[in-house]
């Protein structure tokens, strides 16, 4: 996750496609991530129907997980659009 703490200095968001353990360790880091960080990070196991659980797991702590990179894009999209919308008003 230290990678992504450099990543996020950088970049609005992050959208992590790999093959972890997506186990109460794994959510607890990456949350305290998300809340140290102040940015959305999305969550593209690389074998989703290995990994239904922890995607569970995830979603319940905040942490959007998708089962296609396309869902993950298609959803932040919309949040800049959102974004957008909402600083034009």
């Amino acid at each position: 996750m230290q990678c992504s703490r450099i990543m996020l200095k950088e970049i609005d968001a992050i959208l992590v496609s790999n093959y972890a353990n997506y186990d109460d360790d794994f959510v607890k880091e990456t949350t305290g991530v998300r809340d140290e960080m102040g940015k959305p990070i999305f969550i593209i196991p690389a074998h989703p129907s290995l990994h239904r659980d922890g995607m569970s797991l995830l979603t319940k702590n905040g942490i959007p997980s998708f089962t296609i990179p396309e869902r993950a894009v298609k959803t932040l999209s919309a949040m800049v659009r959102y974004s957008n919308y909402r600083h034009q008003s």
